[in-house]
């Protein structure tokens, strides 16, 4: 494991639900108000760690101001090779209210984070993440989703559109889907105010949401007597 390396930048992640295949309206603003689509749409997955009475979770749903998610991140092209070597990188993500950090690890395994022999692993796993996080945790579940990406003109404001939710149990191959898409615009806390008069207007339509795929990950698998 390498790093870590800390993105120092705070910066407000300002995220909108809309029910699946009604992210086109937000595409649409996001088009009239000068982004263009950059790079190409991935497929994303994370998996996330948590203690064994579930601290994150708990956190995140009571509103505590200083909070944190520990995941591992990895990324598959959608229109690339099948046998591409993913990379995995780790990941403390931190938060304060709506502003938040990441430090950042990367990180090589001799075993496929998708494969049914993760199982094999769980225990070493487990202990290195909580030597990092100093905190006893252990792998819980995992999400996946495509993301697109967005840039505005003058590099101020990124988004990002993410489509096909779903969650999976660390101990169950079956995904279940979490019936959501996730709009989201991040940019540096110095640019707030540009943020609220250039994207915030009359015909702006959408409704700001606290949103985590990781608590709504949870609660998905808890209604189904996953945990």
């Amino acid at each position: 494991m390498e790093g870590p390396r800390l993105d120092k930048l705070m910066r407000y992640e300002r995220k909108y639900v809309l029910n699946n295949n009604m992210s086109w309206r937000f595409k649409d603003m996001l088009f009239k108000k000068n982004f263009k689509k950059v790079f190409f749409k991935r497929k994303v997955k994370s998996l996330y760690f948590d203690t064994i009475d579930y601290l994150f979770f708990k956190e995140n749903i009571e509103g505590v101001g200083y909070r944190m998610k520990p995941r591992i991140r990895w990324y598959e092209n959608l229109y690339g090779k099948n046998n591409e070597k993913k990379k995995y990188i780790f990941e403390i993500k931190r938060k304060k209210g709506f502003v938040g950090t990441k430090e950042i690890f990367n990180i090589n395994f001799i075993f496929d984070l998708e494969d049914k022999k993760i199982n094999l692993f769980k225990g070493e796993l487990s202990k290195k993440i909580s030597a990092i996080v100093k905190k006893n945790v252990e792998p819980v579940l995992v999400t996946s989703y495509d993301r697109e990406y967005f840039l505005n003109y003058n590099k101020k404001l990124r988004a990002t559109i993410d489509t096909n939710l779903s969650v999976k149990h660390i101990n169950n191959k079956s995904s279940i889907p979490l019936n959501n898409e996730i709009m989201e615009i991040k940019y540096n806390k110095e640019n707030d105010d540009y943020y609220r008069n250039t994207i915030i207007d009359t015909n702006f339509n959408f409704r700001f949401q606290k949103y985590s795929k990781y608590v709504s990950g949870i609660l998905r698998l808890k209604k189904n007597g996953f945990i």
